[in-house]
């Protein structure tokens, strides 16, 4: 029993460590409010598609999200709000990824939840300036990749949705759950 005790201890922390709370809220903006490093970025990237303009403000920072299409793929491209690139983050389907990735991913939500469905997926580049124009432009670099992906999932008979982000050998590395913000008005 005293062996016990230790071990939901360590449980209990590796949980919370997982598991967080986010709240964002994003709201579309002009490329006049946005820092002219993160426009000469875009730019030199020749996007094949209009490019829309995001503020996301968490609970921590603001951010820039340019949102485009660029060699057939949709992206997100965010910056701080000094212009300074962060990540750049491109759309996928569950097809997209490697098989044993699939696998790792399908075992953890199945081990995590009954109910569930994927919202999203999306790869996660980060890295310096030079990998992730090389990234975007030829689809090849040095960058760091990640997954996250966004899980709605039946918790206490209610629905609830999760970001979850994933190695590229399918450990989760993050959890959180998404707070959805209270509106004042109805919503149909």
């Amino acid at each position: 029993m005293k062996k016990m005790i230790p071990l939901a201890i360590i449980l209990l922390a590796s949980t919370l460590a997982f598991s967080q709370k986010k709240v964002e809220r994003e709201f579309g903006i002009s490329p006049k409010q946005v820092h002219p490093l993160a426009i000469s970025f875009v730019d030199s990237l020749a996007p094949t598609g209009k490019v829309k303009w995001f503020e996301e403000t968490g609970l921590e920072k603001t951010t820039i999200e340019a949102k485009t299409k660029l060699n057939g793929k949709i992206y997100s491209i965010e910056f701080g709000q000094n212009g300074q690139l962060e990540d750049v983050e491109e759309m996928a389907q569950m097809s997209d990824l490697a098989q044993e990735l699939k696998i790792k991913i399908v075992e953890t939500l199945d081990s995590t939840y009954r109910k569930y469905h994927v919202d999203k997926i999306q790869i996660q580049y980060s890295g310096s300036r030079e990998s992730l124009f090389l990234q975007l432009s030829t689809g090849k670099s040095t960058a760091k990749i990640r997954y996250e992906l966004v899980v709605s999932a039946r918790v206490e008979k209610a629905f609830r949705t999760f970001e979850f982000l994933f190695s590229p050998n399918g450990v989760m590395i993050q959890k959180s759950e998404i707070v959805q913000k209270n509106t004042d008005h109805l919503v149909f």
